[in-house]
């Protein structure tokens, strides 16, 4: 980044960008009032992202100057009235606040993310996540603590931050400070790879090919990169000359802009599904919570070939369903099962012991006419093989009819009891 370099606005929009669309991603499948922590934490880290990219462009713009890579005679001979010395003033009080900006958001961004996996890993005390996810929200707020009052008590009084004259020495330079640098690397990089054990040792043991397990530990392991930046950006601004301003704001906005990607790339779970044939996190994260002898593989043609009878499923259900409609009235029972009967009800070939030992015990108490009721009955009826099976089912005084098909309750245009003037016809009207 030179003065007109715009990689920091480059870098700036990008990342509000990818925050951008993982607000909406989320509101698109939740809604706004199921957003979580780290769904707020985020947009709070697109502010500060971008206070970071403006501070670092203004060291920019002051040339790096700051209170660093001066000689004891440079130093003396500097004027405080003179251009050289404010922009070294206002460099080191910029880099000093561009360093609260650093660290703030590498930390809300693992807040975010331990939030984000304690949402994963909901369910699986078996594997005591939610514990391990406890302990890393407490080591993270104690580590975030500890860099905080490194940078404040390192350098007393805390003018010597931009103090020229006399050197204030390592400790009062923000841009190289030993004592910052190592307080702030150790953390970083030990928080980060906690972060990584939470995923990773899920994901290896989940039963897939060992491609798929590359592809998806590259996805949700990005934290790697951001250790990766992490060390380089130390590494370069430990043995950086007179550009260590540079250098270091250079490099604090390409790691925040890494793991700003990193964090909020799984959220995007269509792209994800895309990415890993189908697999998503949260899948996995369910195969964990069935015991080990559920557990199996689907390959991309197992996943094809159910999606494929589902769908044929469901168009055999759907034309049985249309051929029914099509056949039968809705109120409407088979003619083969059901008869119309000397009362004006309707008789179903229905089960029951009871009504048929009426049945029974009533035709045989009636003797000889019990015959001659049969074969009337069965003339109604519109046939004779349902004669010696048929139990005449009158109206109930509710009006309720019982049809093979459906209930229709209250219906206002049946007759509470029979009518003679309707023997032998239906109750529906044509």
């Amino acid at each position: 980044m030179g003065g007109g370099d715009p990689e920091a606005w480059t870098l700036m929009s990008i990342g509000i960008f990818v925050i951008i669309l993982r607000v909406y991603s989320r509101w698109s499948v939740v809604g706004f009032s199921k957003f979580q922590l780290d769904d707020y934490l985020m947009p709070l880290v697109a502010i500060i992202f971008a206070a970071e990219a403006t501070a670092a462009y203004m060291v920019l713009v002051w040339h790096g100057l700051a209170n660093t890579n001066m000689t004891p005679e440079e130093r003396a001979t500097l004027s405080p009235s003179s251009e050289e010395y404010r922009q070294r003033v206002l460099g080191s009080k910029i880099h000093v606040i561009g360093t609260q900006f650093y660290a703030l958001i590498l930390w809300l961004v693992k807040f975010s993310i331990v939030v984000f996996y304690s949402r994963l890993t909901a369910g699986l005390e078996s594997l005591n996540f939610p514990r391990r996810i406890r302990i890393t929200y407490v080591i993270l707020g104690v580590t975030y603590v500890a860099v905080v009052l490194t940078l404040f008590l390192s350098c007393r009084p805390f003018h010597k931050f931009w103090q020229i004259n006399p050197d204030p020495g390592n400790s009062c330079q923000a841009p190289r400070s030993r004592i910052y640098l190592l307080t702030v690397l150790i953390p970083n990089v030990l928080t980060d790879i906690l972060l990584l054990s939470v995923p990773l040792p899920l994901l290896w043991k989940v039963n897939i090919s060992l491609r798929k397990k590359i592809l998806l530990m590259c996805l949700y392991g990005g934290g790697i990169f951001v250790i990766a930046a992490a060390i380089i950006r130390v590494a370069l601004v430990w043995t950086a000359g007179r550009q260590v301003a540079v250098t270091s704001s250079k490099w604090a906005c390409r790691e925040t802009f890494v793991a700003l990607i990193v964090a909020n790339l799984p959220i995007f779970q269509p792209f994800v599904r895309q990415l890993t044939f189908g697999h998503g996190f949260t899948a996995f994260i369910s195969s964990a919570r069935r015991r080990p002898s559920q557990r199996h593989a689907l390959s991309r043609k197992d996943i094809h070939q159910r999606h494929r009878q589902r769908r044929e499923h469901e168009q055999r259900e759907r034309a049985a369903s249309y051929a029914r409609k099509r056949a039968l009235h809705p109120l409407s029972v088979p003619a083969d099962e059901t008869v119309w009967g000397i009362e004006g009800g309707i008789m179903l070939d229905e089960e029951m012991g009871s009504a048929e030992n009426e049945g029974e015990n009533k035709n045989s108490a009636d003797g000889g006419n019990a015959h001659e009721h049969e074969h009337r009955d069965a003339d109604r009826g519109g046939g004779s093989g349902h004669s010696g099976k048929k139990k005449i089912a009158s109206p109930p005084p509710n009006g309720i009819v019982m049809t093979q098909e459906m209930v229709v309750e209250s219906a206002p245009w049946l007759p509470t009891r029979p009518n003679p003037a309707l023997k032998g016809r239906s109750y529906f009207p044509s």
